[in-house]
């Protein structure tokens, strides 16, 4: 893409172009800091929120907001939009939120886990969304009708991420990382541990 915005820790979100390295514009309805921010696939949207609970949806192409600002029980610490861009998953403490772009269905809370959910994001297929938790716990979810599909008993993480594949990798606090994997039927855990001499924070394909 051609566009970079960036959180600020005022509760701006500034945008620059790439092409030419200015800034383009500002956004500054914020609350608070930002805390996550994510474009859509498709570049259309922009989804970000605050440390006080407030979300925000914004048309990158048409530079009006669709959310401006919805206020949440909890700050939003992780969003997720689906690959074919028409949903958000927006990751509170005790629940997850997936909210359409258009507006124009109603959104749906996704709640199961006993702790602080720390993660959740789609599948590369779009047909799952998988959440991870201080409980100890990874859940997959039916991204339709959020459906509980399976629940792997694993080791409080904070981080997740998944291949090209469709397989997710959560480090844990032993400094190993897993590869986790359901294929519709059943999970296939544990599939790979691999354990390395220093903690993992982050990994990206």
């Amino acid at each position: 893409g051609t566009i970079v915005a960036g959180g600020c820790i005022d509760g701006t979100i500034q945008f620059w172009n790439t092409l030419d390295r200015e800034q383009d514009f500002m956004l500054d309805k914020s609350n608070g800091p930002i805390v996550a921010l994510q474009f859509s696939p498709d570049e259309k949207y922009l989804a970000y929120s605050d440390t006080t609970g407030m979300f925000y949806l914004w048309d990158v192409r048409k530079k009006k907001y669709i959310v401006e600002g919805k206020k949440y029980p909890s700050p939003l610490t992780s969003l997720f939009f689906s690959p074919d861009s028409l949903n958000v998953i927006a990751v509170g403490n005790s629940a997850v939120y997936s909210i359409a772009c258009d507006q124009k269905s109603k959104e749906v809370t996704i709640r199961g886990h006993l702790s602080t959910i720390h993660m959740g994001l789609y599948s590369p297929d779009g047909d799952k969304i998988v959440t991870v938790s201080k409980d100890g716990t990874m859940k997959w979810w039916h991204s339709m009708d959020t459906r509980l599909l399976a629940t792997s008993y694993v080791f409080p993480t904070s981080y997740l991420i998944y291949s090209p594949e469709g397989y997710y990798y959560a480090p844990d606090n032993n400094n190993e990382w897993i590869i986790w994997y359901y294929d519709g039927l059943f999970l296939k855990d544990g599939l790979l541990k691999i354990e390395i001499n220093r903690s993992l924070s982050a990994l990206i394909f």
